[in-house]
């Protein structure tokens, strides 16, 4: 029987960013992480069966990190709108400073899959706000309004990037809600926006950042030149 070693995965996410900051999506290619990982393409394929996957199992872990640094850096308001909102802007804003974020965040468009699993999060986010909130409104709904903010909110981001101009992410926030209270016209939905502007301004925002980093360079820790490359058999 094989099972996956944390420290090999982290191993291929480790050379993976490394060759994405670098290369960027198109020309980090997976010849070039096997021979930084010295593992065969079926050992990584153990762990990753596609490129996609690695860059959503990236992304995942950075935005792993950024929900441990808000809950050890904030109080929250208890209302999961306002939260959604908070996180859109503040994730924006550490895009704005953090070189990693920014750039997965504006591959995302070109990443069908990966688009997609952002969109089931929010979706699933946004349909438990409105069952607090008890809006009459469909699941259908729903999604179609985190498929058009979300992917207006990317969208933003990589016409920034690939002008190359820092995240304008009161910007990006403010287009991203328009967006979104297009398709739930709701008050308590659009209520949030100040709401969670206001507790953005709030914050200690260079201390959420310096955490953040922190969080985000200790990731992969358990990785060294010694790190196990073979897949155990039990």
């Amino acid at each position: 029987m094989r099972y996956k070693n944390q420290a090999v995965r982290n191993k291929i996410l480790k050379e993976f960013n490394t060759l994405y900051k670098k290369n960027g999506y198109e020309k980090a290619t997976m010849t070039l992480l096997y021979k930084a990982c010295n593992m065969s393409p079926g050992h990584i394929s153990f762990y990753f069966k596609k490129k996609e996957d690695i860059v959503i199992a990236a992304l995942v872990d950075l935005l792993n990190c950024f929900t441990k640094v808000i809950k050890n850096s904030t109080d929250l308001p208890n209302d999961l709108f306002v939260e959604y909102h908070f996180r859109v802007v503040l994730f924006a804003y550490i895009a704005n400073i953090d070189k990693l974020t920014y750039r997965l965040l504006s591959e995302i468009p070109e990443i069908y899959p990966l688009q997609d699993k952002m969109i089931e999060v929010s979706c699933t986010t946004l349909i438990k706000a409105t069952k607090q909130y008890r809006l009459p409104v469909d699941e259908l709904d729903v999604w179609s309004a985190c498929v058009a903010s979300l992917c207006s909110y990317f969208m933003l981001i990589r016409r920034f990037y690939y002008q190359n101009l820092p995240v304008n992410y009161y910007r990006v926030y403010h287009f991203f809600c328009d967006v979104l209270y297009s398709q739930l016209n709701f008050p308590e939905v659009a209520n949030c926006r100040s709401t969670a502007l206001a507790f953005f301004e709030s914050i200690d925002k260079e201390a959420v950042w310096e955490a953040y980093s922190e969080e985000v360079n200790s990731l992969y820790s358990d990785v060294d030149d010694d790190t196990v490359l073979e897949i155990d058999n039990v």
